[in-house]
């Protein structure tokens, strides 16, 4: 496993109680991500080292997904190339906010890329990405 921290936030009002794991196993991070709701849990992420990471935001089927895997010198975005343009409200880090269609993805895909990058600290070749 090439994931060394998984960490969530949990909003209680304005105030962040999120947890973390060291070492989490697959399992861990899969249900992380699945409890992702848009209002209590609203950020997943997975760390392999200082500035690299995954990080799932969102919830209610809809995701946005981000990370770095070269010390925070290059950033991406998964993207839904089908979609376009158009705005859509997401909560993500606790903070309501609008994002492009093309950059909100359903949760099996968020599973597959969170899956390939924890196992192998790469992102997922037969998704699209852009880099941001």
């Amino acid at each position: 496993m090439y994931a060394m921290l998984l960490t969530w936030d949990r909003w209680q009002g304005t105030r962040d109680t999120g947890g973390a794991v060291d070492a989490p196993c697959w399992h861990d991070i899969e249900s992380a991500i699945r409890r992702l709701d848009g209002e209590v849990y609203t950020m997943v992420t997975i760390s392999a080292g200082e500035g690299i990471y995954l990080s799932i935001g969102g919830g209610s089927g809809q995701f946005v997904v981000t990370g770095s895997t070269d010390n925070n010198q290059t950033f991406f975005t998964l993207v839904d190339r089908a979609q376009g343009d158009v705005m859509q409200q997401l909560v993500a880090g606790g903070q309501e906010g609008d994002y492009p269609a093309r950059m909100c993805v359903g949760l099996e895909t968020a599973l597959r890329a969170a899956k390939r990058f924890a196992m192998a600290g790469e992102r997922e070749s037969s998704l699209s990405w852009e880099l941001t």
